[in-house]
């Protein structure tokens, strides 16, 4: 029983983005892309009679790009074909029922520290105990809801990113995932 930090899976980049919609392209009321992240994490090793009561995920901040619109970050499933490398097909492997019951928003992003996201119940039932951990990171406001974000005539772009598993930095940038457990309750007759 105790606090329990699994280990991020490594990925290609140093850096990877939790929701963005790419610059506008040159036609109006249209965007050039929608991104969303996906993080996974080792297996914990947490005994299968424990109990998971807790557990945040929290990501440091690398870039936000908000000039286009503020997005909402919330966590989410995710389910990539692999568990070493992303690929395209992922993409549609998120999916829409929130693990957090709070949002960050893309402004609030902070770039010399880490940001939480506490997992609600549906998070908590997310975690492998002894397997890997998949979740992802999707703008609760435009993405998940299937509304693109207004037109900005050219304005920069909506792009938040953390550090990945692969960061470079001075320090440990990984994402990461705190999980609290104890053993489950086992009542006891004592008899005199």
């Amino acid at each position: 029983a105790g606090t329990t930090p699994p280990a991020a899976v490594d990925q290609e980049a140093t850096n990877f983005t939790l929701s963005g919609w790419d610059e506008h392209g040159s036609t109006s009321n249209r965007w050039t892309g929608l991104e969303r992240g996906i993080v996974l994490f080792t297996d914990p090793g947490i005994d299968a009679g424990d109990v998971i009561t807790a557990a945040t995920l929290s990501g440091y901040g690398k870039y936000k790009g908000t000039a286009a619109g503020d997005p909402t970050i919330k966590v989410y499933s995710s389910n990539p074909a692999s568990n070493t490398a992303i690929v395209a097909g992922d993409f549609d492997s998120l999916g829409s029922t929130s693990f957090t019951d709070t949002t960050l928003l893309g402004s609030n992003l902070d770039l010399s520290d880490f940001n939480d996201w506490v997992l609600n119940a549906n998070g908590l039932a997310n975690i492998n105990k002894n397997a890997i951990s998949k979740f992802g990171f999707r703008d609760a406001t435009y993405d998940v809801a299937d509304s693109a974000p207004a037109w900005q005539g050219g304005a920069p772009d909506m792009n938040i990113r953390i550090w990945s598993a692969d960061e470079d930095q001075a320090g440990d940038r990984r994402p990461k995932l705190v999980i609290t457990h104890s053993a489950a309750f086992t009542p006891r007759a004592i008899m005199f």
